[in-house]
């Protein structure tokens, strides 16, 4: 299985797949050798334990160069049922991965910020792209402790826009009550640690695998009390009168 994607990476590597900035360059060769030396992931990986892919492994993927072309496969009606957000939203199809210009929505934008496909941005401003790439979070890194890493960090984004954006925003695109705290209203929140560091070891998992990339590591920042829909679902030894 491996092998397909192997040879099928190669020839796109020769075919213009190698093309642009070095950083751009190294990072999909990265990516592709995480891939092959990982594989597909299993059940026996903390992330993916309900969602089994084992269907996906069976099917031999391969790329159709004769539908490449996005005219005429899909329609704005067929899409309409899965849209989402604002009427505002800017919003990029891309289909059988190639983006798609009349079935998408691109409106002005505030000053510096864009939203268009990397193709374009990689014509437009190849240095800018390239210096981007140092922004990429290693895929080891969990989702907050990457985004507060790249983005509060070095002061791109502040942490309460950084904390809404990921609890608050997904909930309304959703359509979900966002969560607040108020008298009355059944808790849902997280009470977060930023200063402190801490070293990732076996000791401290709770789930039935003993296995994480995080593994011997030290990460900034841990969750000291989860609350979900009015009760306690966690909280670290430190808030119950423990060391750590």
């Amino acid at each position: 299985m491996t092998t397909l994607y192997a040879e099928a990476f190669e020839r796109s590597t020769r075919n213009g797949g190698g093309k642009g900035p070095a950083a751009l360059v190294a990072r999909r060769r990265a990516a592709f050798d995480r891939f092959a030396s990982a594989g597909f992931p299993t059940t026996r990986d903390e992330d993916w334990r309900f969602t089994p892919v084992a269907p996906i492994t069976r099917v031999d993927w391969r790329l159709d160069a004769g539908r490449l072309d996005a005219g005429g496969l899909v329609s704005a009606a067929q899409l309409e049922p899965f849209r989402f957000g604002q009427p505002g939203w800017a919003t990029l199809v891309f289909v059988n991965g190639r983006f798609s210009p009349e079935l998408s929505h691109r409106p002005e934008l505030p000053a510096g910020v864009s939203v268009e496909p990397f193709a374009e941005a990689l014509a437009r401003d190849p240095e800018f792209v390239e210096r981007s790439f140092a922004l990429v979070a290693e895929p080891d890194a969990t989702a907050f402790s990457a985004l507060n890493t790249h983005l509060v960090e070095p002061g791109l984004l502040s942490l309460p826009t950084l904390l809404a954006r990921m609890s608050a925003g997904p909930a309304r695109a959703y359509g979900l009550e966002p969560p607040r705290i108020e008298v009355g209203a059944r808790a849902n929140l997280v009470l977060l640690d930023t200063e402190t560091t801490w070293r990732v070891g076996e000791d401290g998992f709770r789930s039935r695998s003993e296995n994480s990339w995080l593994l011997g590591q030290t990460l900034r920042g841990k969750v000291r009390l989860t609350v979900a829909d009015g009760r306690v679902a966690f909280m670290s030894r430190r808030l119950e009168g423990g060391s750590k």
